[in-house]
């Protein structure tokens, strides 16, 4: 079980890397750079930002949960209160 989470999680890091690179900047993406108004629409004129947002946040929730889980399993600790109140 624990070598799947470890794996698991090095595959959703390396999907949460690629999804926030292809999100466009502040300044509208690489087109605004080169004078361009509308040449990254792809995904639509406001399709890529939400999916990406929702991408990223979907892969930084499963990030978080598989790093808590992995914690808890190599600890061997099932909660943090059973040492306070032992």
């Amino acid at each position: 079980m624990q070598t799947f989470l470890v794996v698991l999680q090095v595959i959703v890091a390396l999907f949460m890397i690629l999804v926030v690179l292809l999100q466009p900047g502040n300044r509208g993406g690489s087109s605004a750079a080169f004078g361009g108004a509308g040449s990254d629409t792809a995904f639509g004129a406001r399709g890529a930002n939400t999916l990406l947002a929702k991408l990223t946040f979907g892969a930084a929730l499963l990030f978080m949960v598989t790093n808590l889980a992995l914690s808890l399993m190599s600890s061997g600790v099932s909660s943090v209160l059973d040492k306070v109140v032992n």
